[in-house]
């Protein structure tokens, strides 16, 4: 039971994932031994449909 009720995932880091119908935030954070604490984030937005980076 043990065996088969284990987690085959690693946990690594953080993913974040915000809208509003509109726009599009992505953003994560390597959290496993990291030297470097930062959030890295995209912005993008949607047009006509398709979903555009916005730099």
């Amino acid at each position: 039971m043990k065996q088969l009720a284990r987690s085959n995932v690693e946990v690594y880091g953080a993913i974040y994932l915000k809208t509003d119908g509109k726009r599009l935030i992505t953003a994560f954070r390597i959290e496993a031994k990291s030297e470097i604490e930062k959030w890295f984030y995209f912005r993008y937005r949607f047009d006509g449909g398709v979903l555009v980076r916005e730099d």
